[in-house]
């Protein structure tokens, strides 16, 4: 009986010493997308063997020049790009991944007929990182410049489908006044090039860099999930081999 009692008073003073751990982490979120210069708060649901109160968390990101963290959780975006911000709560992990997108404005301008043979229009859209006056191209951000050939008959808005860029403009099969648009129709996307000192065609801009890169090669998508909302989806090339691809999801300004 004396070591029944002895047992049993031991296996209580175990259980009752038995330490407080962390059995799980959860976070608010687990996948979010920001623009630049946009935070958000994420909270951490810690459940644990005694007193999940005991245990403070630790925040970091993977990477601080995509997205910063603060030590209650806060992310802010920083540049373009993804990471993930991590919760470290008694030994247990929790992570959500952070998409900074890279623009975050729109505008197209429609230009009528820019072309004597009127079979093509273009409309030259602009997406930009924030920070710039997109009427005159001024600010300190980036921005790139698409022009994109559309059928003659559309006037209110960007067709869906799939750009891809012109590298030549003359088709060796091609006869007649109207050839070199022979390509122009439906969904073409201008080369990048300098004429008489200027850029025209489809560039990238970095204004804090003062560079500009004319591009050569590549494809634009445009959908149109909802009205007014657009999902365009760029990947495009210079000669030099350097690249910008990514998706911008939003409203298009339209500008005269």
């Amino acid at each position: 009986m004396t070591y029944r009692l002895l047992f049993l008073f031991a296996l209580l003073t175990l259980v009752a010493c038995k330490r407080n751990e962390v059995t799980s982490v959860l976070l608010s979120e687990t996948d979010v997308v920001l623009s630049v210069g946009e935070t958000v708060q994420l909270a951490a649901q810690v459940e644990a063997t005694k007193d999940a109160a005991e245990f403070l968390p630790a925040w970091r990101s993977e990477d601080e020049a995509v997205a910063t963290v603060t030590s209650g959780g806060l992310v802010t975006a920083v540049a373009p790009g993804d990471t993930y911000v991590t919760v470290t709560v008694g030994g247990v992990e929790a992570r959500c991944r952070v998409g900074v997108k890279y623009f975050v404005q729109a505008v197209r301008q429609y230009m009528r007929e820019p072309y004597s043979t009127g079979k093509s229009d273009l409309f030259t859209l602009c997406l930009a990182t924030g920070g710039i006056d997109l009427a005159d191209l001024t600010g300190t951000g980036e921005y790139l410049t698409l022009e994109l050939f559309v059928p003659v008959d559309v006037r209110d808005s960007l067709p869906r489908g799939e750009y891809r860029m012109v590298t030549d403009f003359l088709p060796p099969a091609a006869k007649g006044p109207d050839a070199e648009y022979a390509k122009f129709v439906p969904y073409t996307l201008s080369p990048g090039f300098v004429m008489e000192g200027e850029h025209w065609g489809t560039w990238h801009v970095s204004q804090p860099a003062g560079t500009v890169w004319a591009f050569s090669s590549g494809t634009v998508e445009v959908d149109r999930p909802s009205p007014g909302q657009y999902v365009i989806r760029y990947d495009l090339q210079d000669a030099q081999g350097r690249s910008l691809a990514g998706v911008y999801e939003g409203g298009i300004e339209e500008v005269e």
